[in-house]
């Protein structure tokens, strides 16, 4: 990286642009610039500068700075936006992040936040340099509301992935405050998501993925913070860089994430290469299910992308399912069965997944189905092979 990172900051408000120069100019080893003039000028300035961040104040004008923003993304896609607005509502925000934005500053400025996101960027910038190309797959699990078993399901396939693939396998959870994936492991770590983040500059690839607890199935997991109040500090660019990272030291990437539909959450859908949709057949999760459909049309995912899943239907109620089909105008990808709940809970206790505890019942061979479908590379890895997973199978099932 050059000895200097340069910032861009296009604002026409004098208020604004004074308080953001106050604050980063405290911020070493980096060229702070300022654009005042007409957005389609303000271009041809990127052009010859290439700056690293463009810190853009989308008001007054707020549809022509978005339009500027897209063009950027579009032409300069290494140049990161960080675009700003006074008392912005949540439809700007995702409105701006669609534009191309890596992260919204809320007017009033807070201070630490805007420091942490440059300095963030900044280390990011230089783990790409020396990180060697990526090739991790990164699923994404999502429930169209609370309790549609978006948790389990990602548990249960990470746990399928690393018997059936022989590949490195992490799960991520993104439940940031009261995320609760270890417990389907049994394991605990140091070391969560937020560590990694404050580390990021001086991260060994090497050493973080053995840093990171192992079950026995294979699967590694990434946790969220300790403490809920410490969710606050992880942003939606952390999420890009923590997934850049981890596609580079695992061949699958499954993450739990929430239902709520923030700067976090579109980042995290966005850097996903399939995102699998939990829904189930009754009227509430239905209407939910339309809706968040309605909303990925919106942003632009198509259904190679976005994959419905229907869990804990019967097995004797397809014509249900396919009533839902013709109701949403949307496939399902895939259907899990409802699971014998108290063998479930009994693998959640004992800390096992349930497809590893019951391999043969037919949820188990759902979720194998699933992987199938989604063509998973099923080939071994000379380091990872059948010795281990075999005895961990024996060992768990007596």
């Amino acid at each position: 990286m050059d000895a200097v990172f340069k910032i861009l900051v296009v604002d026409l408000d004098d208020a604004s642009r004074s308080g953001f120069k106050t604050i980063l100019q405290k911020i070493p080893g980096i060229k702070l610039t300022f654009e005042t003039k007409e957005l389609n000028k303000v271009y041809t300035v990127v052009q010859k500068d290439q700056p690293h961040i463009i810190l853009l104040n989308l008001q007054p004008n707020v549809e022509e700075a978005l339009k500027f923003s897209e063009k950027i993304s579009n032409n300069f896609p290494d140049i990161k936006i960080f675009a700003t607005a006074r008392n912005a509502r949540s439809d700007l925000i995702i409105r701006a992040m669609r534009a191309g934005a890596r992260e919204f500053i809320m007017q009033p400025i807070n201070k630490e936040e805007l420091i942490s996101a440059v300095k963030s960027e900044i280390r990011i910038k230089r783990y790409t340099q020396k990180a060697r190309p990526a090739h991790g797959i990164v699923y994404s699990f999502m429930g169209v509301k609370g309790g549609v078993g978006s948790t389990t399901t990602a548990a249960n396939m990470a746990a399928m992935l690393a018997r059936k693939a022989k590949k490195d396998i992490i799960l991520v959870d993104l439940n940031l405050q009261l995320g609760n994936a270890a417990l389907y492991f049994d394991i605990k770590s140091k070391y969560s998501i937020l560590d990694v983040i404050k580390n990021m500059e001086d991260l060994d690839l090497a050493l973080l993925k053995e840093s990171l607890p192992k079950h026995e199935s294979g699967v590694r997991l990434l946790s969220p913070p300790l403490r809920i109040e410490e969710a606050e500090m992880i942003k939606a660019g952390h999420i890009e860089d923590i997934l850049a990272l981890l596609r580079n030291i695992f061949d699958y990437i499954v993450v739990d994430t929430h239902n709520r539909f923030d700067d976090m959450t579109l980042k995290v859908l966005d850097e996903s290469d399939q995102i699998l949709l939990l829904s189930c057949l009754d009227v509430p999760t239905i209407f939910n299910t339309q809706k968040c459909l309605d909303l990925f049309t919106k942003l632009g995912y198509n259904q190679d992308k976005v994959l419905l899943v229907l869990n804990r239907y019967f097995l004797n109620t397809d014509i249900d399912a396919n009533a839902m089909e013709e109701l949403i105008h949307y496939p399902v990808f895939q259907r899990l069965p409802l699971y014998d709940h108290k063998n479930c809970m009994d693998a959640v206790n004992r800390g096992i997944p349930f497809t590893l505890l019951s391999p043969n019942c037919k949820y188990s061979s759902r979720i194998e189905q699933l992987i199938e479908r989604l063509k998973v590379d099923l080939s071994e890895d000379k380091n990872n092979g059948k010795t281990q997973n075999k005895r961990f199978l024996q060992k768990i099932l007596g």
